[in-house]
């Protein structure tokens, strides 16, 4: 008999199948980034058409076996039943229901992995379509689905030239299928429920996909994390003039400013808008178009930035005046705008400063400083697009990937010039110095894969002309001019201009929010690590460093030299007299704290009470015997902690500083004896300035404050650190510090 608890078993009654809303945002392993935000956004009321997520171990399963497991099957069957009911259509029926089928992993990856829309379309339910809607709207639909389902699954990418124009002019469906079947060899599923299966199985084996492998490669992200299928009821962007799709940001991907900023396609699906196939409106003018439907996607914008805590990049659908949220992520930003949001969502209480710190993209703020075109030299400006991501490069024309790959094996710099981007296009936006696109806007393929490298991209340069081997451009002088592949243009991201040849930049003044971040973090190393110092030279060195919260300063090595130790062997026999040696060793260490607060000065300082037991101190002639270990909490080290905060509670009011002093319970205390001990010290003195703690807030300690610049993590709380350019890792030190903690 098998065992009912057995691993296999238990995989057979794994989920796999996730309605929207039983998820949250914080399975992104299981559900992907689309679909765990799907479901969180479904758990907050926001309008998301219905649909379920399949997780991505199905995906790791199908990797492995080539099939679709038959539990997972049986799954999307019943879920695509419960569908059917939620929405009261049938799936290949006479009231059709149509689904889009989406990719997503647990990190984005925008064109990388493939999606389908559409899908539940076939002659039949084609005719429904067109008689509930009209015949233009369906055979759109229809014509998309068949088009982008046959590159997908069929995995032939047609040579759209002659393809294309059959499948603009084509007024019948019949033909249409027939072209597909000579292009592919193949012919288009007609039982919806086979669309699904390849659908499901295409969009799984697009994880391992060239570009998607390479993306994953050039942005770090492991290859066994699978993708998630979303799968939805569709909404039609597409349906006519009061139908919509369109793409925003909750402030300005580009320069940060507290806006709604996007873009939108009247009468359009959203694939037509983030490929750059068309140039979109910028959103202002939706806001003047569709006021009350620009009301109700900026409440939910700015209620989503707010949920997430971050700056989110939103996906929408309008279809009939009704509005559709298909998909929230976290924003790529220009460093520029990364920097910005960061210091005002700070400001505004949105996050805390320590956050912002955490948060601050070292790669793009540290290492790429910003540059401005040397305002002393003239140039010409070719033409102006979109700054969809900032920067100042220059590079020879490249128009093709051969020409990019000859351009890169030379060592040249080159400023690839497409159309539009396409995912293949991965591994020469990568090795591009800078991305100019005819078509597209600030939401396009080429403006969200190159915020993310942080490389520069003008998109939307609608009236200069690609041709076989030289782009033209308008010219006062002349109808047009002509520029060949490899000669030099420069982009400049902050302002959309194409200017002829290479010119000179400087280097940008220093930014304020970075210097912001800088000063948050500053105060933070003040705050949140420290550095080792137990003697008045010590504490003198660090401050002299610029590191001025003495971390930890221990106080054993009071009982260590030679005097105080005669005294503290003395106490730990049964018969001496106690209080009087108590008295003594109160009045040596009270003038040796009056010298570590007056080094502290007006700053902060942690002291450790005695760390170890009483057994542990020894003689000379006793060092030859077997040591006794046993950490025994006695009355006798009671009074010595007593002892130890009344000398130094009165050094205090005798120094003429006002540092802010720590005092710390040590771990060689029971747990359960710690907080009654407290109270004990707490009844010995009256100042505001003094606090005790029993588990003191973790503390990042510089052990040697002498040396320069950082090195390494060490083991346990210790950062090693040779912090001799604070100004260069104070902000890499805070980050650390506060990475630790979460």
């Amino acid at each position: 008999m098998t065992n009912p608890d057995s691993s296999e078993n238990k995989k057979e009654d794994s989920k796999l199948v996730y309605f929207f809303g039983e998820g949250n945002k914080d399975l992104t392993d299981l559900l992907g980034g689309k679909g765990a935000n799907l479901n969180e956004m479904t758990n907050l009321g926001i309008p998301v058409p219905l649909g379920f997520t399949i997780t991505t171990e199905a995906c790791k399963e199908y990797l492995k076996t080539g099939e679709l497991s038959t539990q997972l099957q049986e799954q999307v069957k019943t879920a695509i039943s419960e569908l059917e009911k939620k929405v009261n259509k049938n799936f290949g029926g006479k009231n059709p229901l149509i689904i889009s089928v989406r990719s997503g992993s647990k990190h984005s990856m925008p064109g990388m992995l493939d999606t389908i829309l559409n899908l539940g379309l076939n002659d039949e339910t084609f005719e429904h379509l067109a008689e509930q809607t009209n015949e233009e709207f369906a055979y759109e639909c229809y014509k998309r689905l068949i088009h982008k389902f046959s590159e997908i699954v069929f995995e032939k990418k047609p040579k759209s030239d002659s393809y294309e124009f059959y499948l603009e002019k084509l007024t019948e469906i019949e033909y249409v299928k027939e072209r597909t079947k000579r292009k592919y060899g193949k012919e288009f599923p007609q039982d919806v429920n086979e669309q699904l299966t390849l659908a499901i199985k295409a969009v799984f084996d697009s994880w391992n996909n060239k570009r998607a492998k390479e993306y994953r490669k050039l942005n770090k992200i492991p290859d066994d994390l699978g993708t998630a299928v979303n799968i939805q009821v569709m909404v039609f962007g597409n349906k006519g003039e009061n139908s919509a799709t369109g793409v925003l940001f909750t402030r300005s991907p580009v320069d940060g400013n507290n806006e709604i900023y996007g873009e939108y396609l009247v009468n359009s699906q959203g694939e037509d808008l983030v490929s750059g196939e068309k140039t979109p409106k910028p959103f202002k003018e939706f806001e003047k178009e569709k006021p009350q439907l620009y009301k109700q996607l900026e409440t939910i914008a700015k209620n989503l930035e707010k949920h997430y805590k971050t700056v989110q990049d939103i996906e929408f659908t309008i279809e009939d005046e009704k509005l559709w949220i298909l998909q929230t992520r976290k924003a790529e930003l220009s460093q520029t705008a990364e920097l910005k949001t960061l210091t005002d969502m700070a400001e505004e209480g949105l996050i805390t400063k320590e956050e912002a710190i955490t948060k601050t993209n070292l790669n793009k703020t540290l290492f790429k400083p910003q540059e401005t075109i040397d305002p002393s030299i003239e140039y010409k400006v070719l033409t102006k697009g979109i700054g969809a991501s900032q920067g100042i490069v220059s590079g020879e024309i490249a128009l093709t990937s051969r020409k990019a790959e000859q351009l890169a094996k030379q060592g040249k710099k080159f400023i690839l010039v497409r159309e539009e981007t396409s995912p293949e296009d991965i591994k020469w936006i990568k090795l591009a110095e800078g991305i100019l696109t005819q078509k597209g806007g600030s939401t396009s393929h080429a403006a969200l894969i190159t915020r993310a490298m942080n490389k520069c991209c003008i998109t939307g340069c609608e009236n200069m002309k690609i041709r076989y081997d030289y782009i033209s451009v308008p010219d006062e002088e002349r109808f047009s001019k002509d520029y060949n592949e490899g000669e030099k243009i420069t982009l400049n991201g902050y302002t959309g201009e194409v200017i002829e040849g290479e010119v000179k930049t400087v280097k940008k003044e220093k930014n304020e929010n970075l210097e912001k971040i800088i000063k948050w973090s500053e105060n933070l190393i003040n705050k949140k690590i420290g550095t080792n110092a137990d003697t008045p030279k010590e504490i003198f060195d660090c401050l002299k460093k610029g590191i001025t919260n003495i971390g930890l300063c221990r106080t054993e090595h009071l009982f260590l030299v030679k005097d105080n130790l005669d005294l503290t062997l003395k106490y730990k026999t049964k018969n001496s007299d106690k209080e009087k040696l108590l008295k003594k060793m109160e009045l040596k260490q009270k003038d040796y704290y009056k010298k570590i607060l007056e080094a502290t000065k007006d700053n902060n300082i942690r002291v450790m009470l005695l760390n170890r037991p009483l057994n542990h101190f020894r003689s000379k002639k006793d060092y030859s015997k077997e040591k006794n270990n046993t950490n025994k909490y006695s009355t006798d080290i009671e009074k010595i902690y007593l002892m130890q905060v009344k000398a130094l509670t009165q050094a205090y009011t005798e120094t003429k500083y006002t540092p802010k002093v720590e005092i710390v319970i040590p771990e060689i205390v029971p747990k359960n004896s710690r907080e009654s001990l407290k109270n004990k010290l707490e009844e010995t003195f009256d100042n505001k300035n003094i606090t005790i703690n029993t588990e003191p807030e973790k503390t990042y300690f510089i052990e040697d404050p002498k040396h320069a610049d950082y090195e390494k993590i060490g083991k346990a709380d210790i950062i090693i650190t040779k912090p001799k350019n604070l100004d260069l890792t104070k902000i890499v030190l805070a980050k650390q510090a506060i990475q630790g903690e979460r």
